[in-house]
C-alpha cells in the first residue's frame, strides 16, 4: 500500500523540485515553507502539544469538547515497550515558547482497533495510525474545535498532474517551542484503496498527529491527520490518515 501511495504521488507531482537544504530535518519537501503562527486565536489554540511524562511530545488536536485527535504511535513508550496510561499525558492547548492556554489532563483513549497492540514496522500500519484522547475536563468549549471533512480521490479529478490545497500546522521537533504552520501545501495523490493521501506539507519529527487542514467556506477543516513520511525517488512526501477514516470513530466519541 505504501508504495502505490509513494508511486501516485510521485506520479502527481512529477518535475524538477527544489531540493532540500542539506542538513533540513526529514520531511522538509524542496524549500522550508514554514512559518510560526500565535495560538492566542481560533483555530490555532485548538492545536497543542501532547505531552508524555517520559518526555515525549506529539502534536493534538480538539475535534470536540473534550476530545484530541493525534496518532497512535505517539503513545507508544518506546522506552517500556509499552502503550502509555491515559494519566501520563497531558494536552497543551495552544503551546507557545513554554507557556500554553490552558493543560488538561487526559482521562482515557481508543485506537484503531487494527493498530498492532505493541508498535515494530508501523509504515504496515500507517492508515490505521490514529488515536482519539478524552480529556478529563472540556476544553473545546472555550477554546472552539476543528471539524472532519472528508476528502476523496475524487476530488482530485483523476488527473495525474491535478493536486488540492492545503495547511499543516504542529510542533516539530526543530521548531517545538512554536507551533509552525505550512500555509500553502498540496495533497497531491491517494493510495489505491483510498485509505492514505500523500501531501507535500513541510512536517517532521514531532507534527506526527498534526492536521491536515483544508478551507472549507469560511474556515478551516481537517481533512487528513499526517502519521509520518515517505520517500521516493529522491523526493519526500507526507503521509495522512483521510478525514474518511476519521469521522466515524470521532461522532462515537463525542
Amino acid at each position: 500500500m505504501v508504495a502505490s501511495l509513494a508511486l501516485l504521488a510521485a506520479t502527481a507531482f512529477a518535475g524538477s523540485p527544489t531540493k532540500s537544504p542539506a542538513k533540513a530535518p526529514q520531511g522538509i519537501v524542496g524549500n522550508d515553507d514554514r512559518v510560526a503562527v500565535e495560538t492566542t486565536e481560533f483555530p490555532w489554540r485548538a492545536i497543542g502539544r501532547i505531552n508524555m511524562v517520559n518526555g515525549a511530545y506529539c502534536t493534538g488536536t480538539l475535534i470536540g469538547p473534550s476530545q484530541v485527535l493525534t496518532a497512535a504511535h505517539c503513545l507508544w513508550d518506546r522506552r517500556g515497550q509499552r502503550w502509555a496510561p491515559p494519566d501520563w499525558l497531558h494536552f497543551l492547548a495552544g503551546y507557545q515558547r513554554g507557556g500554553a492556554l490552558a493543560s488538561f489532563p487526559v482521562a482515557s483513549y481508543r485506537r484503531a482497533a487494527e493498530y498492532p497492540a505493541v508498535v515494530g514496522n508501523r509504515r504496515d500500519h500507517l492508515a490505521s495510525d490514529w488515536a482519539i484522547l478524552e480529556l478529563e475536563q472540556p476544553a473545546g468549549d472555550d477554546l472552539g474545535f476543528l471539524t472532519l471533512e472528508q476528502l476523496v480521490k475524487s476530488d482530485l479529478n483523476g488527473e495525474a498532474n491535478e493536486s488540492i490545497g492545503v495547511q499543516q500546522a504542529g510542533y516539530s521537533r526543530d521548531m517545538s517551542y512554536v507551533l509552525s504552520l505550512h500555509p500553502d501545501c498540496q495533497v497531491v495523490g491517494f493510495a489505491a484503496d483510498g485509505a492514505l493521501m500523500a501531501h507535500t506539507c513541510d512536517a517532521t519529527e514531532g507534527d506526527s498527529g498534526s492536521p491536515i487542514l483544508c478551507r472549507r467556506g469560511d474556515d478551516l477543516a481537517i481533512v487528513g491527520l499526517h502519521v509520518g513520511s515517505i520517500d521516493w525517488k529522491g523526493r519526500t512526501f507526507g503521509v495522512a490518515v483521510p478525514a474518511t477514516t476519521l469521522i466515524g470513530p470521532a461522532n462515537d466519541s463525542h
